[in-house]
């Protein structure tokens, strides 16, 4: 008789230590530290029993509830939270996005939407950002080629081996205009953590390069990080007036898109 083949737990899993990193993003530096250690700690501790397998996960999230603000506390600070625009931004009518394309070309001619920093500041603001959730060993984005095309600038950036990001810019004004992040892992838990950690730094650094727990929670739901199967689901949202466009593709990995909302005239 064939032996049973065993069914591993999604605790047991390199996706479920994915997950409990991704959890502890939300705990700061401490957070992505001690999050996956008490996944293990647990998968230890609660072992199978006449073959049913205790909710590991279940004890881990009422631990993070916890975990969270203590792990928050030394880098408070008594700072006083004065984001003001914390739920989403929705646009203001259907009618104002669905104008005609030919408007829409001649406004983009006159003017360019582009956000408030230019490429050098977005890198600065991406390693800010970094630094306030990494632990000892941050990681750090790098620009690795600038080049023009007609009317704009586009900037090549890496973060580590496993995510890249294209930065394009006004030529005229030097502000960011529209910006993506791709990330391709190595299928190593580290490089999926990478690319987790990134995809809300990306963010992060557009609104706020020191986000606070309740934001950085947020933007993970948006994403749909966090959930066992919505992690490679394509995503749509808008966000303080920011379009994001999170799609995967096999073989070429995960793309987080962002731009700014065209404004109607």
């Amino acid at each position: 008789m064939e032996q049973e083949k065993k069914i591993v737990p999604l605790s047991e899993k390199p996706q479920g230590y994915l997950l409990a990193i991704a959890g502890g993003v939300l705990g700061g530096p401490i957070g992505i530290v001690l999050s996956p250690i008490v996944l293990v700690v647990l998968n230890n501790v609660m072992k199978a029993k006449n073959e049913k397998v205790p909710n590991r996960f279940a004890i881990w999230a009422l631990a993070g509830i916890v975990g969270v603000p203590l792990s928050l506390a030394p880098f408070m600070g008594g700072e006083t939270n004065t984001s003001s625009n914390q739920n989403i931004e929705a646009p203001k009518s259907e009618k104002t996005e669905s104008k005609s394309k030919a408007t829409q070309k001649s406004v983009q001619k006159n003017e360019v939407d582009t956000f408030t920093f230019t490429t050098d500041g977005y890198i600065e603001r991406l390693n800010n950002a970094f630094s306030s959730v990494a632990t000892d060993t941050p990681l750090i984005a790098r620009v690795t080629n600038t080049e023009t095309s007609g009317d704009r600038i586009n900037t090549q950036a890496s973060v580590g081996d496993a995510v890249a990001y294209l930065i394009v810019a006004d030529k005229k004004s030097g502000k960011v205009t529209d910006l993506t992040m791709i990330g391709s892992g190595t299928g190593s838990v580290m490089s999926g953590a990478d690319i987790i950690i990134s995809m809300i730094v990306t963010i992060m650094a557009i609104e706020n390069p020191n986000m606070d727990e309740a934001e950085r929670r947020q933007v993970s739901n948006q994403l749909g990080i966090l959930g066992t199967d919505s992690l490679q689901k394509d995503t749509k949202f808008i966000r303080n007036g920011v379009s994001y466009s999170k799609s995967f593709s096999e073989g070429m990995g995960m793309f987080l898109t962002a731009d700014r909302v065209k404004k109607g005239g």
